[in-house]
């Protein structure tokens, strides 16, 4: 992920290094933290939030305007944890991703 705008839609995508098999995930979450504000929000992800390729080994999710919007500063850090059928927990490295502002803000 190269970027975020404010009060866009962007698709989170995260390659996953290790050799964990993506189809054994049974939760998955979207940790994105905005220190500057102290806002930070967690998504519990459902199957049908979340494209999984077990092949490019990729884990890929949408955000909201809405979700957006309520960041502030100039950088979010970004993580991915998850738990798969047999109870073994993993997550991603944390992700520093720039921030853009947009020039009116509110939902379009």
């Amino acid at each position: 992920m190269s970027e975020i705008i404010r009060g866009t839609t962007p698709t989170i995508t995260y390659k996953i290094t290790s050799d964990v098999d993506l189809t054994t995930l049974s939760e998955i979450w979207l940790t994105i933290s905005d220190a500057l504000v102290e806002a930070q929000k967690t998504y519990k992800l459902s199957k049908n939030e979340i494209t999984v390729d077990n092949v490019a080994k990729t884990i890929s999710a949408v955000m909201s305007q809405e979700d957006t919007l309520l960041f502030r500063s100039r950088m979010v850090q970004i993580q991915i944890r998850a738990k798969d059928t047999s109870d073994k927990s993993y997550a991603t490295d944390i992700s520093d991703v720039p921030l853009k502002k947009i020039l009116e803000g509110g939902v379009i």
